[in-house]
């Protein structure tokens, strides 16, 4: 009888602990947003793209465009990371546009076009560089 008991304490005290584990994963402090990976503590949206679901925050709503965004997901669930993980200060631009320039000029680099722009691309959005200040440099170092 009292191993009985016993047991329904213990599972009773399982039960407790999944609970409070419960209470972890719903409270509005454990998410992360999708772009920037800042604790999500005020108002929030879920955004789709393709499969990936991903929470982003107020503060990157507001900065970036839906397009944006997406483009983002979609780098970050390749490559990994999350923007700004490297911050550095703004003359990272340009050191990012002069190494996609000389893979560019490299006549022995196996990697194409496309792949080398998205690869930079996800490294500047980890330095903090916005999209569109990417693109802008770009245009400026293609031209």
């Amino acid at each position: 009888m009292q191993q009985a008991i016993s047991k329904k304490g213990r599972l009773l005290h399982h039960i407790k602990e999944i609970e409070e584990e419960k209470k972890k994963l719903i409270s509005p402090n454990s998410f992360k947003c999708g772009i920037c990976n800042s604790e999500i503590l005020k108002r929030a949206a879920i955004h789709r793209s393709g499969v990936y679901i991903r929470v982003i925050c107020d503060k990157c709503l507001k900065k970036f465009s839906s397009d944006d965004i997406e483009l983002m997901i979609n780098l970050f669930a390749a490559f990994g990371g999350y923007f700004a993980k490297n911050r550095k200060p703004d003359y990272i631009i340009y050191i990012i546009l002069k190494e996609f320039k000389e893979k560019l000029n490299n006549k022995g680099n196996s990697i194409s076009l496309p792949e080398l722009k998205l690869k930079m691309l996800h490294k500047a959005l980890l330095y903090g560089v916005s999209p569109d200040k990417y693109f802008q440099g770009l245009k400026m170092i293609i031209k």
